[in-house]
């Protein structure tokens, strides 16, 4: 076929683009395998971490509380209850946790697109798993310290961060974890049992009857 011969055939009903071929995928049960793993990782993950936030708060505080009645004399008009919620202990605290946090969000500030843009080179699992070993190891680490309060300064807990440039940090897990439920579901399944957007926010059908508008008071009078 010649190019005039296509140039006649071409018509504004015809796309200028090639369609894209249909990706292939190994069916439902290769979508909700995906999709369930990844939420059962994020469920797990999150619950973990709320869970253990009073409690190592806790740890932190009796251990603060402890070096800090070590070298001071407690006094005598606070309670035993009471001892450790003075505000040098409860500063120290504070300041510990609000650094680790700000550590924590710094390598998935400046490691989320980096990382982003190695999955598509390496694959996305690799770098999902080298995310999720990352978090892992990050919290294992805040562990050791507390544990072992003798042989680490409190203040070490905030070389966690150091640990999540494994993969990014939470961040990237996260994203990670969603491009691979789109990757594994194809998009007429990824709206679930909701219809998709354009069908209720553009519908194309129109209705059948347009009721008339009332008369107007004009009307009448004529």
């Amino acid at each position: 076929m010649t190019e005039h011969e296509v140039a006649a055939e071409a018509d504004e009903t015809v796309p200028l683009l090639t369609p894209p071929s249909p990706r292939k995928t190994n069916g439902d049960q290769s979508c909700w395998r995906v999709v369930l793993i990844v939420a059962a990782l994020d469920l797990i993950l999150n619950s973990t971490s709320q869970l253990t936030l009073v409690p190592s708060t806790a740890i932190l505080q009796d251990i603060v509380c402890a070096k800090y009645y070590a070298n001071v004399r407690l006094d005598p008009s606070i309670s035993y209850d009471d001892r450790c919620k003075i505000e040098p202990v409860q500063s120290e605290v504070a300041y510990i946790n609000a650094w680790k946090d700000s550590f924590e969000v710094l390598p998935a500030l400046l490691l989320a697109v980096p990382f982003g843009a190695l999955s598509d080179r390496v694959g996305r699992k690799f770098v999902f798993l080298l995310a999720l070993s990352g978090c892992f190891m990050s919290d294992v680490w805040v562990r050791m310290v507390y544990w072992f309060p003798d042989i680490f300064p409190l203040r070490a807990v905030w070389l966690s961060g150091v640990w999540q440039t494994m993969g990014g940090g939470s961040t990237t897990l996260t994203s990670i974890g969603y491009v691979l439920i789109a990757d594994a579901c194809p998009p007429e399944q990824r709206y679930g049992p909701l219809p998709p957007p354009k069908q209720t926010l553009f519908p194309t059908s129109k209705p059948n009857h347009i009721p008339e508008p009332p008369p107007s008071h004009t009307s009448r009078r004529a």
